[in-house]
């Protein structure tokens, strides 16, 4: 869930009082300004979680779990009510009550970069000691591209059982470059694995999550609304966001390896700049990220793990691997400029593609050359009256009869196609293109079949009728002896004057057997032009950053839970604490052994910690267990700054002074 998600389930109060935190997921500004008002249990308590939680949510007794020597649970709770209540960390309460934390997810990128910032390793040999051992795919926005493209093009009816037919899945397969094995340390779950590869799982997963794709009972189909403007971005604008998404529900098999992609997502960087992997594994060593497991027994381990997942990276077009011949590891980024986890909405992107010419070159051999940097919203036109040939980084088209045809049926004209090449050609297109295309116009699409709606009438009364109406439905145009055809937009028009006239229409229409529905190009303008382009990118960039229901499977579930903003009261966090004298709090002193024993049992009811001390000097304890016996008594635990010697005993015999610890009070 993130902070939009969040603030539309608050009232307009808390609105104001979050306002701040809900600010800050996109405000670096706000977002330090927010850290430095937090305390130290609070900041502690914040990088805890993040060491140990990342992404996930998590409910109190795990968080605890996790504590011990390294932070009280009194001090976890403390923190905990402090992040709720500045709006870092939210609640959401479970149907058997329950509460599940967890910190929204655009919150969490700015936030690991400021408390737990991925500091990059350069290389420190030359450049050509590197050896590339895995390339860069061409990127996951292409990918998504050319699904969407393939769908416009032959559709993707479901079956009986709401699968996919083959065909269409070898289609769509043809169309993507990246591959199953790309993706199998993904583990990726889906409805119909058995007959759906995982490549076209995940492309499909972002067509849905974006908006772009619909399901209906018949077929997966397009959604234009968002298509459009989808395609008027920037590529740089593109890769944030699926970044993002990608981060957010990609169901991890470990929370440390969610972590690690979100740290090299949003490290600063140089892009064609090695970095070495170590700084990864280095990174996770120094802010103690939580990597215990079975299967890890060595630095060695971490980083041969950290390696398959930047090979999925790679796949995805964002990274690219290298080594030496040594074997040392390096990366780097094939992209333009770092990653912020938080885009704009686009406008400047677009402003620039409306005042530079980013166009293609249309050959005499009927071949289109297409640069990297010729906007999406052209190549959809591209796909719709041309046959891709090859999608490297200069991608070919080549005009064909196929391709006119096709193009001719979603609705094109000659003079449509020869417009968007004209417009969007650098070096002009030549006679002889426009001569093969009016070749193919005489050939193709000069006469057609169309499906009309007919008025039809049961005897020659009615007809005679009807026919001396012919002022008031001149729309409508006899044929036979009994009927009439109507445009399909007058039918409600025709219904409503027919029956004021008296003669009123039955109220079904008989259906009929029609063929397939062309999906796809037809609903976008016939010409595409630079204006078209920056008018269509006009949806607030938040749209495409929703929680729409995806096709892969998500461990992410809070969405589904009550926002629960109430917090605890000092009793709630420690109970009977108005029973206590105050004097256990205010000063380091001697009590009889019996009270001194019921303070250390308070501290342990409370996970708390005591300061024990004597005439030479003090100590601090989080204590475990206490026994007393015969006016003494000994207790084991952790002793503060000795964490790392496990847990050990203290007793009355060295310490004859006591004091309650509780975070934030004393």
């Amino acid at each position: 869930m993130n902070t939009q998600e969040i603030a539309s389930k608050l009232s307009e109060a808390d609105q104001h009082t979050y306002r701040q935190a809900l600010e800050a997921a996109h405000n670096h500004a706000a977002l330090s300004l927010l850290l430095d008002q937090l305390t130290h249990v609070g900041l502690e308590t914040l990088d805890f979680i993040m060491r140990h939680f990342g992404m996930q949510s998590f409910e109190l007794p795990q968080l605890l779990k996790h504590g011990g020597a390294s932070m009280s649970g009194a001090a976890l709770r403390v923190g905990i009510y402090e992040l709720r209540q500045r709006g870092l960390v939210y609640a959401v309460r479970k149907a058997w009550g329950d509460q599940l934390f967890f910190i929204p997810t655009d919150l969490y990128a700015p936030l690991q970069h400021h408390r737990l910032p991925l500091q990059l390793q350069p290389a420190s040999i030359e450049t050509s000691d590197i050896t590339v051992t895995h390339e860069a795919g061409r990127g996951l926005e292409y990918e998504l591209f050319y699904l969407l493209a393939t769908i416009a093009k032959i559709g993707a009816p479901l079956t009986a059982k709401g699968t996919m037919h083959k065909k269409h899945i070898q289609k769509m397969l043809s169309s993507l470059q990246i591959t199953v094995r790309d993706l199998v340390p993904l583990h990726l779950q889906y409805p119909n694995p058995d007959t759906l590869p995982s490549s076209i799982a995940l492309v499909l997963d972002f067509g849905f999550r974006f908006g772009l794709l619909r399901k209906t009972p018949e077929a997966y189909e397009l959604n234009h609304d968002m298509l459009y403007p989808w395609l008027s971005q920037n590529r740089i604008t593109m890769q944030q966001r699926l970044w993002q998404i990608w981060l957010t529900v990609q169901p991890f098999p470990e929370r440390w390896i969610q972590q690690c992609m979100y740290a090299i997502a949003s490290a600063p960087h140089e892009q064609g700049v090695w970095y070495a992997v170590r700084s990864i594994s280095s990174w996770l060593v120094m802010h103690r990220i939580d990597v215990k497991g079975p299967e890890r027994t060595s630095e060695q381990d971490i980083e041969d793990l950290i390696q398959v997942w930047l090979s999925v990276l790679c796949a995805f077009g964002w990274v690219e691997l290298g080594t030496t011949l040594d074997g040392e590891r390096f990366f780097r980024y094939t992209i333009n400029s770092g990653l912020e986890l938080t885009p704009t909405d686009g406008a400047e992107e677009r402003e620039e593609q409306s005042t530079q010419m980013k166009g293609f070159y249309v050959q005499p051999d009927l071949e289109i050359i297409v640069p990297p940097d010729v906007p999406f919203l052209t190549r959809w036109e591209l796909e719709c009256c041309a046959d891709l040939i090859r999608s490297d980084q200069v991608a070919v088209y080549r005009l064909t009869k196929d391709s006119y045809m096709r193009a001719v049926d979603q609705g094109r004209t000659l003079q449509d196609m020869i417009e968007f090449l004209g417009q969007k050609s650098l070096s002009g297109i030549s006679e002889s293109v426009k001569a093969t295309l009016d070749h193919w116009r005489q050939q193709y699409g000069r006469v057609y079949l169309s499906e009309v709606v007919l008025l039809r009438c049961v005897d020659a009364e009615v007809v005679e009728r009807i026919r001396g109406m012919a002022q008031i439905l001149p729309q409508i145009t006899p044929i036979g002896a009994y009927d009439f055809i109507v445009p399909r937009d007058q039918v409600d028009t025709l219904r409503s004057v027919l029956d004021k006239a008296g003669v009123t229409p039955r109220r079904q229409m008989e259906s009929t057997v029609s063929g397939e529905t062309k999906i796809g190009f037809a609903r976008y303008d016939a010409s595409v032009n630079a204006t078209a382009e920056v008018s269509a990118g006009n949806k607030d960039a938040e749209e495409f950053q929703s929680s729409s229901q995806g096709f892969i499977y998500t461990q992410q579930t809070v969405q589904y839970y009550e926002l629960d903003i109430s917090l605890p009261s000092r009793e709630d966090l420690f109970p009977e604490i108005a029973r206590i004298s105050p004097m256990w709090l205010q000063q380091l002193r001697a009590y009889h052994t019996s009270t001194m024993t019921e303070i250390i049992e308070r501290a342990i009811a409370w996970q708390t910690h005591i300061k024990l001390g004597n005439k030479t000097g003090s100590i601090i304890v989080l204590p475990l267990q206490v026994r007393s016996s015969g006016g003494a008594w000994n207790l084991k635990g952790f002793i503060v700054g000795q964490a790392d010697s496990g847990v050990q005993e203290v007793s009355s015999d060295a310490w004859d002074q006591i004091q309650l610890i509780l975070p934030t009070i004393n």
